[in-house]
């Protein structure tokens, strides 16, 4: 988060009050926040009494890659 330049604050926004999830395989969790100008995705998995984040990425800077 720290090179990402995403405060834990934004990612418990994001988690707890999403504008839009995303339910896969294996119980991951995709969370969508438009936070000012970053829209974040934090994907996690819900634990018994805990939230797991595995990434946390600002899906407006995201580099796009070219395929060759």
């Amino acid at each position: 988060m720290k090179w990402r330049n995403i405060s834990f604050i934004e990612v418990e926004e994001a988690l707890l009050q999403p504008d839009k999830t995303e339910h896969f395989s294996a119980g991951r969790i995709n969370a969508f926040r438009a936070i000012g100008t970053k829209l974040l995705r934090v994907s996690y998995v819900e634990k018994k009494d805990r939230i797991i984040a595995i990434s946390v990425i600002d899906k407006n800077k995201q580099e796009v890659e070219h395929a060759d």
